[in-house]
């Protein structure tokens, strides 16, 4: 059986006060009967007393400080090609190695070379060639066919024809 819990208030269930970054906080997991769901309750800390006899679970939280609020921050240019470099390795990832190389593309890390002469083995439909002027390298990766969300198929053939 899954479990839907929410997440944390941000506010205590007594007092309700706003919890503040960088504070701890108490929750506390109950069953409500009547909605036959496990009901999250958050307590500050004035007003936590133990946990609750009619709790399931307890645990103690702490809201984040401001900077790490604001998201995480994007990844370098070196990580990301440090972490192109893993997906080469590993063939189960061609299709991420493949999305990879069109971001390194998008970000200008890497430019589509046409120039380059494919050795006869390949089908060069089936692969594109990228160079790499910061490392002064070029590679072939295959190109793959990476089937869109169900969802997201049906949202293009809802729209109508002046959206599309």
């Amino acid at each position: 059986m899954d479990y839907s819990i929410k997440p944390a208030a941000r506010c205590c269930c007594q007092t309700g006060r706003i919890f503040q970054p960088g504070e701890t906080f108490f929750s506390a997991l109950f069953f409500d009967e009547k909605k036959s769901a496990l009901i999250r309750k958050d307590y500050s800390r004035e007003a936590w007393h133990g946990r609750p006899a009619d709790s399931y679970a307890c645990w103690r939280c702490e809201i984040p400080p401001l900077e790490e609020e604001v998201g995480s921050k994007p990844a370098t240019n070196e990580q990301l090609l440090e972490f192109f470099d893993k997906l080469r390795d590993d063939p189960t990832q061609a299709d991420m190695l493949f999305v990879m190389t069109l971001l390194l593309i998008r970000r200008r890390l890497f430019k589509e070379d046409d120039s380059l002469d494919f050795s006869d083995d390949i089908d060069q439909s089936a692969f594109m060639k990228v160079y790499c002027p910061r490392r002064n390298e070029s590679y072939t990766i295959e190109i793959v066919d990476i089937p869109l969300p169900r969802q997201l198929l049906q949202m293009t053939t809802t729209l109508s024809p002046s959206c599309r």
